[in-house]
């Protein structure tokens, strides 16, 4: 139900009131509003006169009042959908209120009026649609038209009754509760809108992690989340008594594929080159992109040694698989070396090392494929 109701508001603001967040917001708090005083008045039009008996000059008033209060509403959400002012329309329509509310107190019942008490709805509105300054200035205008009727009323000038005295108390405690109902939607109002910008901040949060520690064009892992997959994969290898390995891909003739079909086809085959890798391993094992053309994975919980060598030796087939780009084929290979935790290494950056240099020899290997060798493959001098 909430959410279809915002999608009827949403579809009450311009475009132009979307340029920033406040600004939306603030739009959201003015349609809102402005439809909440449209159906209230409707409804208090229809429902008042059922269990409240008006005064024979105040049963005309009250359906002027409704009909204006609902011209206004419109009025006010008309010159917003016009004009795509936010401040233009939320202050015309406080104005509009204001016009109707005063006028009826000094029409009927004075400082007396059950209605001198919704002229507290204008400083609100104001300050909910349009801010502090324009909530300031309504709420002068409501305390200074209250001291004029005030002052009128010391003066003498007899004001006639809405309500028949009997009712007075009646009257008053339907205003109380029609005050109530206007902070209980002020209060949802907010808690609607709260909510949904904390789902828009965690939203843009989970994008902003995301970007920070994903590779922009393929969506593997960065160099810098690989860092840490592969520290903490090597805290749970050394908890569980187990073996990870860690395997570092590098792509062979990937400069050829730029130099002779462009950017765009080597993006492209990177992008489903990365889409591949992902395929041939486990949905806990880290793939990332750490080099224009080279990869890591991170292979944990290993069983056998022969095991690593038949995932890189998939990986490498995987990658071997042309693409087709504007109906030409294009096809790279793949090198592929591979370190021990903690047969090779015990810390993350020397592991790296081994599996980069044992990657290097690979690529002078039929297969491409080198395991770490620790006689072979020393990590460089600190």
């Amino acid at each position: 139900m909430r959410a279809r109701l915002w999608r009827a508001v949403e579809r009450c603001i311009p475009d132009s009131a979307r340029s920033s967040d406040d600004e939306l917001l603030r739009a959201r708090i003015l349609v809102s509003v402005t439809a909440s005083l449209f159906f209230g008045s409707a409804l208090l039009h229809f429902v008042v006169p059922l269990i409240l008996p008006l005064s024979e000059q105040g049963a005309p008033l009250a359906g002027l009042m409704t009909l204006g209060v609902v011209a206004g509403t419109l009025l006010g959400l008309g010159a917003f959908w016009i004009s795509g002012s936010r401040q233009l329309s939320a202050n015309l329509l406080v104005l509009w209120l204001w016009a109707i509310l005063f006028g009826a107190c000094f029409r009927l019942g004075g400082i007396e009026s059950p209605t001198l008490a919704l002229l507290i709805m204008l400083p609100v509105v104001g300050t909910l649609t349009c801010g502090r300054i324009a909530g300031s200035v309504w709420a002068a205008i409501a305390i200074a038209s209250w001291a004029a009727l005030l002052l009128f009323d010391r003066a003498g000038h007899v004001f006639p009754q809405i309500v028949v005295p009997e009712n007075y108390k009646t009257a008053q405690v339907i205003i109380l509760g029609v005050m109530c109902l206007f902070v209980a939607a002020v209060i949802f109002l907010y808690e609607s809108i709260n909510q949904n910008l904390h789902r828009t901040v965690a939203r843009e949060r989970a994008e902003l992690d995301h970007l920070a520690s994903h590779d922009s064009l393929t969506q593997l892992a960065n160099r810098r989340t690989l860092s840490i997959q592969l520290d903490r994969g090597i805290q749970r290898a050394s908890r569980a008594g187990v073996t990870l390995a860690l395997l570092i891909v590098d792509l062979d003739g990937f400069k050829p594929v730029n130099d002779r079909f462009g950017h765009r086809a080597g993006d492209l085959l990177l992008q489903e080159l990365a889409r591949r890798l992902r395929e041939r391993v486990r949905a806990t094992d880290c793939v990332a992109r750490i080099g224009g053309d080279e990869f890591a994975v991170v292979f944990e919980h290993v069983k056998r040694v022969d095991d690593v060598e038949v995932v890189a030796r998939e990986l490498i087939e995987a990658i071997c698989v042309p693409i087709e780009f504007h109906g030409q084929s294009i096809s790279v290979g793949a090198s592929v070396g591979a370190a021990l935790y903690p047969d090779h290494a015990t810390d993350p950056v020397v592991l790296q090392e081994i599996a980069d240099a044992a990657m290097y020899r690979g690529k002078k290997l039929p297969g491409g494929f080198a395991m770490a060798d620790s006689t072979l493959d020393l990590p460089r001098a600190v």
